[in-house]
C-alpha cells in the first residue's frame, strides 16, 4: 500500500559540488531536482534506498511513503532566478512521472519554469506518462533531452519480477515513438543490466532494434552496482519464482573476482567488459549513432565516433584528442578551459580542471589509457 502525503517544499534543487572526484569519473552535472521524496516505481535493484536512513524509515519504506512536494514549480522558478545556467538532472532519486503525477501535473509546471528560463537538463524516467508532456519539451529540445529507462529485454513477465511497479517496456517503447515524432531529444538507458537474469545479448538486440524503430540514436548502458542496503532488501522482494536468483547474483557480486567501486560492488571487470563490448557491436550493427557504457562509475564510449576502437573515457576524450592533436604534450589550462567551455562544460567543472589539471594530463595520457583499459 502506498500513502501519499502532500508537502510544501522549502526548496527543490540540489547542488551537486565539483570535486577530484568528479574530474575523474567524468561528471559535469552540477544540479538536480525531484518533484518528491519516495518513489512507488519500486524496483527491486533502486539504489534510493540509501535515503530512507536520513527520514529514519525503513529503507523499503522509500517506496510506500511518497511525500510529494506540491510546491515544486513554484520552487523551481523562485531557486533557478538568477541562477547560472548548468546542467540539472530531473529525477536523481525518484522518477518524475510516477503515478501521483497524473493527478499532480508538477512536471508541467516544472518544464515551463525550464523553458522560460532557457535552462538545461535531462529528464530519467521508466514512465510513459512522460509523452503527455511532448509539447513543452519539444519547445526546449535545444537545452534538455529525455532520457527513457528500459528493463534490457522485452519480456514482460522477466521484467515484471524485478521492476515491480513500472510500466511495460512496450509502452515505454510507444512513448519514445511518440516523443521522437514531436522532436523531442531522446537516449536509452539499459540500465541496471542484471547479470544471470537480464544479460542475454539476443534479448538485447532485440530490444534495441524496437528502439531504433521508435526512432532513438542514442543509447547508455551498464551493469547494476550492488549496495550492502540494497542487496539485503532485494532479496525480500523478490518474487519465489525467481529466488534461485540470489545464489547466482551473491557468487557474482561476492566472488572472488568481484570489484568494489564507491561502496558498492561490480562483477568482475572481464565480465563487464565482454558484455558492454557485444552491446557496443549490437549498437553499431542497429544503428546506433552514439553508444555510452558505464564501468566503476567512469563513463566508456565507443562505437561508431571511436577513431581507436577500444575503450575511453566520454569527457576525457575530447581533452584527449586535441591532446593528440597537440603531438601529445600536455595540456596547458588555457588549453583545457577553451576544450571544456567548447562543449558547454559548467562552470564549477571548469574551477576543477584548474585545480586538477595535473590529473587531467594524466587522465589524457595515451599510454596510461591503454594500460588501464588492459588492465584485468
Amino acid at each position: 500500500m502506498v500513502a501519499i502525503q502532500e508537502v510544501t517544499a522549502k526548496a527543490v534543487v540540489n547542488s551537486i559540488p565539483h570535486t577530484k572526484f568528479s574530474v575523474t569519473k567524468g561528471l559535469s552535472c552540477r544540479l538536480s531536482m525531484n518533484t518528491s521524496f519516495g518513489c512507488e516505481t519500486s524496483c527491486s535493484y533502486c539504489y534510493i534506498r540509501y535515503l530512507a536512513r536520513w527520514k529514519g524509515i525503513e529503507p523499503n519504506d522509500i517506496f510506500r511513503d511518497i511525500r510529494v512536494r506540491v510546491n515544486a514549480p513554484q520552487c523551481l522558478e523562485k531557486e533557478l532566478r538568477g541562477r547560472a545556467k548548468e546542467w540539472m538532472w530531473i529525477g536523481s532519486t525518484q522518477d518524475p512521472y510516477q503515478g501521483f503525477e497524473e493527478r499532480y501535473r508538477l512536471m508541467r509546471g516544472c518544464l515551463s519554469v525550464l523553458g522560460e528560463e532557457r535552462f538545461p537538463y535531462e529528464i530519467i524516467t521508466k514512465s510513459p506518462l512522460v509523452a503527455r508532456d511532448a509539447d513543452l519539451l519539444a519547445r526546449s529540445r535545444d537545452v534538455g533531452f529525455v532520457s527513457m529507462s528500459l528493463f534490457s529485454s522485452l519480456d514482460d513477465k522477466k521484467r515484471s519480477r524485478i521492476e515491480l511497479k513500472a510500466r511495460p517496456v512496450r509502452e515505454r517503447l510507444e512513448a519514445l515513438a511518440h516523443l521522437n515524432a514531436a522532436n523531442v531529444r531522446t537516449m536509452a538507458l539499459l540500465l541496471p543490466i542484471i547479470p544471470g537474469y537480464s544479460d542475454d545479448t539476443g534479448e538485447i538486440r532485440e530490444l534495441l532494434r524496437e528502439v531504433r524503430r521508435a526512432g532513438t540514436t542514442r543509447l547508455y548502458a551498464g551493469v547494476m552496482r550492488l549496495y550492502p542496503v540494497t542487496w539485503s532488501a532485494m532479496q525480500r522482494m523478490m518474487a519465489p519464482s525467481i529466488s534461485g536468483l540470489r545464489d547466482h547474483i551473491d557468487r557474482i557480486y561476492n566472488g572472488p573476482d568481484h570489484s568494489i567501486s564507491a561502496s558498492a560492488r561490480v562483477p568482475a571487470r572481464g565480465y563487464r567488459r565482454a558484455l558492454m563490448a557485444a552491446i557496443g557491436t549490437i549498437a553499431r550493427e542497429e544503428g546506433f549513432t552514439q553508444y555510452q557504457c558505464e564501468d566503476n562509475f567512469f563513463d566508456l564510449w565507443f562505437g561508431p565516433q571511436d577513431e581507436h576502437a577500444g575503450f575511453r573515457y566520454s569527457i576525457h576524450y575530447d581533452f584527449w584528442r586535441a591532446r593528440n592533436d597537440l603531438g601529445g604534450e600536455p595540456l596547458t589550462l588555457a588549453n583545457a578551459l577553451a576544450i571544456a567551455r567548447s562543449f558547454h562544460h559548467t562552470l564549477s567543472f571548469l574551477r576543477s580542471i584548474e585545480t586538477n589539471l595535473p590529473l587531467l594530463n594524466r587522465l589524457t595520457d595515451p599510454a596510461v589509457i591503454e594500460a588501464e583499459c588492459d588492465d584485468e
